[in-house]
């Protein structure tokens, strides 16, 4: 009798050894570059890490990370992105408008 869940490794490691790249999903704490200071959960896929250990392949992750620090960005930065496109100048008007009131 197989072990619970050996029937879905399984399955996981014939398609990761056939080409595809099921992800497992990571919920972490702090923003990309802090991984070894953050607390990160894996939520979805110890089946998918179990069979991408027994193909030798290295996983895929979906990383779902919080991503800044809840300050806004400086409207000079949206600006400097926009580069004076007018079509994108009006697109994010009304985030220029919001960024320009936080900093107040």
């Amino acid at each position: 009798m197989a072990a619970p869940g050996e029937d879905t490794v399984t399955e996981y490691a014939a398609a990761i050894a056939g080409g595809e790249r099921p992800l497992a999903v990571l919920l972490r704490s702090e923003p990309p570059g802090d991984e070894q200071d953050c607390a990160a959960f894996l939520i979805d896929g110890h089946h998918k890490l179990a069979a991408y250990r027994r193909t030798g392949t290295a996983p895929h992750f979906l990383d779902i990370a919080r991503l800044a620090d809840r300050r806004p960005c400086d409207p000079g930065d949206l600006r400097a992105v926009i580069g004076g496109d007018g079509s994108l100048e009006q697109s994010a008007s009304n985030l220029m408008r919001y960024l320009e009131h936080a900093r107040k």
